[in-house]
């Protein structure tokens, strides 16, 4: 899986990806492919949050294996990026290894997304000709519902302000050490004195760290501002949307129908994401409040 002629095909699969979506309009992402469970917005975000897990955890697997493949070991967590809900795979055993041997496992989980995306592109493209109105089937939905999630997910890749796959293989090939935490420590900096522990922390940061965080401030800022955009226009578009359609069916339908409940458990699996960003926020409060007081004692 993770030898030579896996990672051409790997890079083959994803040049293929990226010229079928810019040249078939049929295959290529759209909005409706989100609304796949017969155009119910709310029962689409629920399918879609129960498949955006199932290929969120094949993903890390990946990590996981490759890891496994160059002999170190890797622990899973469930985390967050800002609001954005993320599992992680700790790769942190990688950095005794040269730095040619951690591109593999860093890369892991987009060679699967890309090989997942293919695969469920051709399986489209094969639908068609026996069925033509094969994307108002069942089996198309699915498929480009799964392919909206994937080509999601390989996006998300790119945006390096919040630590994701291509930010591990950029400070990889940077040579940095700790890029974000220099760069959040300047930016402290020119808001305020920082502490004594920060300041020390600062001085013993890595000097490349100290070089990339220049331009990488930057990044972050601009991407940043970009997530506090997004986060109007769409996440909470979409969890109003979904409190006011569980509201109009809990108000407008008795307590005792399966109308009632499927709109409750509809309504907790669509926030689902949401409920867990929340919670892990208050995970790391719980954490830092005892970390001080251990260090008070």
């Amino acid at each position: 899986m993770f030898g030579r002629t896996a990672w051409t095909v790997y890079a083959v699969l994803a040049v293929c990806c990226l010229l079928i979506e810019i040249g078939d309009a049929q295959l290529r992402l759209s909005s409706q492919d989100f609304l796949f469970v017969n155009g119910d917005p709310v029962a689409s975000l629920a399918g879609l949050t129960v498949l955006s897990f199932a290929v969120a955890a094949l993903h890390e697997g990946s990590h996981w294996l490759a890891a496994r493949a160059q002999g170190v070991s890797a622990t899973f967590s469930v985390g967050r990026r800002q609001y954005f809900l993320v599992f992680e795979t700790d790769l942190t055993q990688l950095w005794t290894l040269p730095r040619g041997r951690r591109y593999g496992p860093l890369l892991a989980g987009m060679a699967f997304d890309t090989t997942v995306l293919a695969s469920a592109l051709l399986a489209r493209h094969l639908l068609a000709p026996v069925h033509p109105a094969a994307g108002s089937t069942h089996a198309g939905r699915l498929l480009a519902a799964l392919c909206a999630v994937l080509c999601v997910n390989l996006l998300w890749q790119f945006a390096v302000f919040l630590r994701n796959d291509l930010y591990a293989v950029m400070i990889t090939w940077l040579g940095c050490v700790n890029l974000w935490r220099g760069t959040q420590l300047l930016a402290i900096q020119r808001l305020r004195a920082l502490h004594p522990d920060e300041l020390d922390e600062l001085t013993n940061a890595h000097p490349r760290d100290l070089r990339a965080a220049r331009w990488y401030s930057w990044v972050c800022l601009l991407g940043t501002i970009a997530a506090v955009w997004f986060a109007l226009e769409v996440p909470l578009r979409v969890v109003l949307t979904v409190l006011r359609w569980m509201l109009t069916m809990m108000t407008t339908r008795p307590i005792t129908s399966v109308g009632f409940w499927e709109a409750v458990g509809l309504t907790l699996m669509a926030l689902l994401p949401q409920l867990m960003v929340l919670g892990v926020f208050l995970r790391e409060r719980r954490q830092r409040r005892d970390g001080r007081r251990a260090a008070v004692a």
